[in-house]
C-alpha cells in the first residue's frame, strides 16, 4: 500500500515541480558562460546589458520560486491531505499513519534533492565554463568518506527541512481557532528553539571540547572533516527522528478534522 500512496503523491506533484525545475534548468543553459559570449554582439547595439539584466532577474526569480516550491508546496500538500476535508478520505484508507507520512516524505525528499541538483548545476553553468568546473573539481582534495558523509548530511538536512514543517503543521492542529496561524507560529517557534539549542551547544563545546574544536580549524585532515560531519549528522538525524515521532503521535492520538 505504501507503493500506491507514493505513486498517488508523485502523480499529484510531478507536473508543477517538473515545470519549475525545467524552467530553471532552461534558464541556466541560456545564461551559461559558453552562451554569454554572444551577448557581446548585442553590446554593439547597446542591448546586451539590458537583456542580460532581464535574464538575471528571471533566473533569480526562478531559483527563488523553485526553492520555495520545494519546501512550502509540500507543506501545503501535507496540510490539505492530512488535516482538512481531504483528511477524511486519507485517514479512512486501510493504511497506518506511518505509511501516510512516509509516502509524502519520500516524494518531498526526492523533489528537494532534484531541485537542489538543478540549482547547484545551474549556478555553476551560469558562473563558470566547463573547463573552469573541471579545474575546480580537480583542485578539491576530497576522499571517499568526505563524499559519502556529505551526501548523508545533505539528505539529513533535506529531511530536517521537510519534517520541521510537518511537525509544525501537526502542532498547529491543537488550536481550536486558526490552525494555519498556529502552525506558522509553531514553525517559527521551533526555529527559535533550535537556534537557542544550537547556540547553547556551541557555548558548552567551547569549554568541554575546546581541543576538538581547535582541530576543526584544520580541515586538511580527512579524519577532522569526518569527525565534524559525523557530529552534525548525529544531531540532524536525532532532530528528524524527534519531529517524525511527534508528527506521527499527534496524527495517531490527537487527530481533529473539525
Amino acid at each position: 500500500m505504501l507503493g500506491k500512496l507514493f505513486k498517488h503523491e508523485w502523480q499529484d506533484s510531478w507536473l508543477i515541480m517538473t515545470i519549475l525545475n525545467g524552467s530553471v534548468l532552461l534558464l541556466s543553459i541560456i545564461g551559461s558562460r559558453s552562451v554569454q559570449r554572444y551577448f557581446e554582439i548585442l553590446d554593439d547595439m547597446d542591448m546586451g546589458g539590458f537583456i542580460y539584466s532581464i535574464y538575471i532577474l528571471l533566473y533569480v526569480f526562478g531559483v527563488i520560486a523553485l526553492t520555495l516550491a520545494a519546501t512550502f508546496y509540500f507543506y501545503v500538500r501535507f496540510y490539505k491531505n492530512m488535516y482538512t476535508d481531504q483528511g477524511y478520505l486519507m485517514h479512512t484508507l486501510p493504511v497506518n499513519h506511518n505509511e501516510l507520512i512516509i509516502s509524502k516524505l519520500l516524494v518531498a525528499l526526492i523533489w528537494r534533492v532534484i531541485s537542489f541538483l538543478v540549482i547547484f548545476v545551474g549556478v555553476f553553468k551560469v558562473s563558470f565554463e566547463i573547463d573552469d568546473i573541471l579545474e575546480i573539481i580537480d583542485n578539491i582534495d576530497l576522499v571517499v568518506s568526505d563524499v559519502v558523509l556529505m551526501i548523508i548530511l545533505l539528505l539529513g538536512s533535506a529531511l530536517y527541512s521537510i519534517l520541521v514543517g510537518y511537525v509544525s503543521i501537526s502542532i498547529g492542529q491543537f488550536s481550536s481557532k486558526n490552525k494555519v496561524l498556529a502552525s506558522i507560529g509553531a514553525y517559527f517557534g521551533i526555529k527559535v528553539v533550535a537556534r537557542i539549542l544550537r547556540s547553547f551547544l556551541t557555548f558548552i563545546n567551547l569549554f568541554t571540547f575546546k581541543e576538538m574544536i581547535e582541530k576543526f580549524n584544520d580541515f586538511d585532515d580527512p579524519s577532522t572533516r569526518a569527525s565534524f560531519m559525523l557530529i552534525l549528522i548525529v544531531i540532524i538525524y536525532i532532530a528528524c527522528a524527534l519531529y517524525y515521532f511527534i508528527t506521527q503521535w499527534i496524527m495517531k492520538n490527537r487527530l481533529n478534522l473539525e
